[in-house]
């Protein structure tokens, strides 16, 4: 159960999330419960029939269309490319034991690393103090990429010769960061293998088997360990003429990376998800860094919103230059405006 402190801050996060993307959200209640079985889970009220909660509604709602009235502004110097055709290519794991075919009975294999690349990716992000936006994999080839720093492919385990032209043309240029994760460009469409990988990133990619699969990487002070949970096939590289930041529990390498006149390049069998890892890639690529505690930190349309559970005193940046000394209260969230610094909301 929650209390009402936690409620006040959820409700400040998730409204004002959509408005620093530029989109607006609403609030959806289905009213009283008297009469219904969700009347002994919930009682006789709605999900925000409290004072508090609707007060700040009220605020949140003024916040949100004045921000929306302006022209759009999000100061992002992260991308990370996703491509939704990603999921025809990997196995899904909400089906192992079935052929979804249905022509035979053996379990299937399944895809390990890409629910990590979208889930706790996202999550590692927006806890990292870095400012992100996504984008598709059909859409890079048209995105002005001269704000972002760092270039992270999510899931992108299928790239044709077109589409690793492009990337090859347009993304490894101005000192910029690429990070290549999981299964990124193992097929062309007709082929699949650690081969193609080795072609799209420069690093010799091996299939490894791993047991128990267990990524530990380390930099900068920062250390990031996914266990898979059993054996899995999994990418690995050569450790020759390479940066070795990750390794398999065997000690065979997990993530690599290397420095070239027009950009750095990484790689990860697994994608790097803990906030302190990913700050630390972002630092190391000349991110804006807004936040360096591990506390999810909004930023866009001008607006700075700090969910923290510990509450505590902040030096928070903004893309803007200004630089807020705040002391936060335990669970709670707390808007700042980043041009003026004016506290808004907690």
């Amino acid at each position: 159960m929650t209390t009402l402190d936690d409620d006040v801050a959820v409700q400040i996060r998730n409204i004002l999330q959509p408005d620093t993307r530029g989109v607006g959200a609403w609030w959806y209640d289905f009213g009283m419960t008297c009469g219904t079985t969700e009347a002994v889970r919930y009682g006789a009220m709605g999900w925000w029939d409290h004072p508090r909660l609707q007060q700040d509604v009220q605020r949140l709602a003024a916040i949100v269309r004045e921000r929306l009235a302006r022209p759009h502004v999000r100061v992002a110097d992260v991308l990370v490319v996703h491509d939704p055709w990603s999921f025809t290519h990997t196995g899904s794991r909400r089906a192992p034991d079935i052929d979804q075919l249905g022509d035979r009975s053996e379990a299937l294999p399944i895809d390990s690393v890409s629910p990590i690349a979208i889930d706790a990716l996202a999550t590692g992000l927006y806890q990292s103090g870095l400012v992100h936006e996504e984008a598709l994999l059909s859409e890079l080839s048209t995105i002005d990429l001269s704000a972002f720093r760092l270039v992270i492919f999510a899931t992108t385990p299928v790239l044709d010769e077109t589409q690793r032209e492009m990337i090859r043309d347009r993304v490894p240029k101005d000192g910029r960061h690429v990070v290549f994760t999981g299964y990124a460009g193992w097929g062309d469409g007709s082929k699949v293998g650690p081969e193609l990988a080795t072609q799209l990133t420069g690093f010799e990619t091996q299939l490894l088997n791993a047991e128990p699969a267990v990524q530990s990487v380390t930099l900068d002070g920062a250390e990031d360990v996914c266990e898979l949970g059993g054996a899995f096939d999994v990418p690995g590289f050569n450790q020759e003429n390479v940066s070795v930041v990750g390794l398999w529990k065997d000690g065979r390498a997990s993530a690599v990376s290397r420095v070239e006149e027009e950009a750095t390049w990484w790689s990860f069998a697994v994608a790097p998800s803990q906030s302190s890892m990913l700050r630390e890639i972002g630092r190391r690529a000349g991110c804006h860094i807004t936040n360096e505690c591990d506390e999810t930190t909004l930023v866009g349309a001008s607006l700075l919103v700090v969910h923290t559970l510990t509450g505590g005193s902040r030096t928070l940046k903004t893309p803007e230059g200004i630089v807020i000394e705040a002391d936060l209260p335990e669970r709670s969230s707390v808007v700042f405006d980043t041009v003026t610094g004016e506290r808004l909301l907690g």
